[in-house]
């Protein structure tokens, strides 16, 4: 376990809340010392205006009463939704939780084709964002589905349908599945990486000496140990994590740090040249 953050965990018997994409709730029980209620949620960027959309999934340790007061916390920053199966908020992640960006992109197209056929760049993106925000609202109070809206001011043989049968001859239907499997593809790999990471974690120590870095081959015989300063452990942290685009896990890291886990050192491939001299 995480010792020291670990300790404090348990200690108090707290019920955790995670909003870590990709990293799974038995992972994070498991580095907090187990028997622990684990609530994993996916906000979005909105939550900072109140109309944020979370999904949420709590493992077999959360209580009725857990539950209640991690969606009220959620609640408080915009919509919120259970699911019973723990992949599926991979899921949310692709879906709402990347979602806010995908809707950008497409403002953000529509703005340009609008400023390249002689609109100015302020009224296309006040139209564009209008029209986002009044679609959106129609569509959050009307019984109606979003096809059966759509339908609604598709005119036939109106500049309407002759647009959307461009976005369909496109194959955008195929390009935001692609898009969507894509997202939970990454979250998967976040989890694995995960993994690895609290592998390579648990492997570093501290003696009487200070804090040391160690390298194991396949075989997990050491190959090489040396101390290292603290900016050498962050810049390798640092290093490790853009290599596999692991932003998120820096998070972690500085949590760690916070909390002084002296076991916690830098580290690199196998493959590496000497640490110590990067």
């Amino acid at each position: 376990a995480i010792e020291p953050l670990a300790a404090a965990v348990q200690k108090k018997r707290l019920m955790v809340i995670s909003v870590v994409a990709g990293i799974h709730s038995a992972d994070i029980e498991q580095w907090l010392g187990g028997d622990l209620a684990i609530i994993r949620t996916m906000p979005n960027t909105p939550a900072l205006i109140g109309s944020g959309a979370s999904g949420l999934f709590a493992n077999e340790r959360a209580t009725e009463d857990d539950r209640n007061l991690a969606e009220s916390l959620l609640r408080a920053c915009g919509v919120t939704v259970w699911v019973d199966k723990e992949h599926k908020l991979d899921v949310v992640t692709a879906l709402s939780g990347s979602g806010p960006a995908y809707y950008f992109l497409m403002m953000e197209a529509l703005e340009n084709a609008a400023i390249a056929r002689g609109l100015n760049e302020a009224d296309a993106r006040l139209l564009s964002l209008e029209t986002a925000l009044g679609a959106a609202k129609m569509a959050l109070e009307s019984q109606e589905n979003p096809a059966q809206l759509r339908q609604r001011v598709t005119s036939p043989g109106g500049t309407t349908e002759r647009a959307l049968t461009v976005f369909e001859d496109a194959g955008l239907r195929d390009i935001c599945q692609q898009a969507v499997d894509a997202a939970i593809t990454r979250a998967q790999e976040l989890a694995e990486s995960s993994r690895e990471f609290y592998t390579l974690l648990t492997r570093y120590h501290a003696d009487s000496l200070g804090l040391h870095f160690a390298v194991y081959d396949g075989n997990d015989e050491l190959k090489y140990k040396t101390r290292v300063s603290k900016i050498q452990r962050w810049m390798a942290a640092l290093k490790w994590s853009l290599r596999r685009g692991q932003g998120k896990l820096l998070s972690i890291m500085r949590l760690l740090e916070y909390f002084r886990f002296r076991g916690y050192s830098g580290f690199y491939d196998r493959d590496d040249s000497d640490p110590a001299a990067d």
